[in-house]
C-alpha cells in the first residue's frame, strides 16, 4: 500500500512539474482608456501610427519577438459617414468578394459587449502564405479593427492565446 502510495504521490509531482507553463495575461492600459490583457509571451511595439492603439509581436521558441506572428488594433474615427454595424458587415464582405479573399470564417460576436463580425482568412503577404482572424466593430463614431496575422503554418499555434488577446479589449 505504501509503495502503491508513493507511486501515486510521484505521478501526480512529475505530472504538476512537468507542465508547460504559460505566463498570466496581465491588462494594461494602452491608449485612451483602452484595456488589453496579455502576457509575457507578446511584446508590444511603440512605433505605431495615430489611428492603431496596439501592437504586439509573439515571442518565438527563442524568446525574440516574430515579425510575422502579430498583432495589432485600430480605432479610426469615422466623422463622416459613420456606418451602422450591419453596413460595415456588408461593406466588408463585398470587400473580400471584390478583391478575391475568400472568408474562411465568418460570424456575428461580441468583444467588450459590443457587436463584433468575427472573420478568418487567408492572404498571400509578399510571398508568405499568411491566414488572419479579425474582429471588426463600429459604435460611437468610430470603426474599430482587431487583427491577428500570421504565417498559416503557425496559425493554430498562436490562435488560442491571441484570440484571447483580441477578446480582452475593453473601451
Amino acid at each position: 500500500m505504501k509503495i502503491l502510495s508513493y507511486t501515486f504521490l510521484s505521478l501526480i509531482l512529475l505530472s504538476v512539474f512537468s507542465c508547460k507553463t504559460r505566463p498570466k495575461p496581465v491588462s494594461h492600459t494602452v491608449n485612451k482608456g483602452i484595456t488589453v490583457s496579455y502576457s509575457a509571451n507578446w511584446k508590444e511595439d511603440k512605433s505605431y501610427d495615430e489611428d492603431v492603439f496596439l501592437v504586439l509581436f509573439a515571442k518565438d521558441k527563442n524568446g525574440r519577438p516574430s515579425v510575422w506572428e502579430h498583432i495589432k488594433m485600430y480605432a479610426a474615427d469615422q466623422k463622416d459617414k459613420p456606418l451602422d454595424f450591419q453596413s460595415m458587415v456588408n461593406q466588408n464582405k463585398k470587400y473580400s468578394i471584390d478583391n478575391n479573399i475568400p472568408l474562411l470564417e465568418e460570424s456575428i460576436t461580441t468583444v467588450d459587449n459590443k457587436e463584433a463580425f468575427r472573420v478568418v482568412y487567408r492572404i498571400n503577404e509578399n510571398g508568405q502564405q499568411m491566414k488572419n482572424l479579425q474582429f471588426m466593430q463600429s459604435f460611437n463614431g468610430k470603426f474599430y479593427l482587431l487583427t491577428f496575422n500570421s504565417r498559416e503554418d503557425k496559425f493554430d499555434e498562436y490562435k488560442e492565446e491571441a484570440e484571447a488577446i483580441l477578446r480582452s479589449v475593453h473601451y
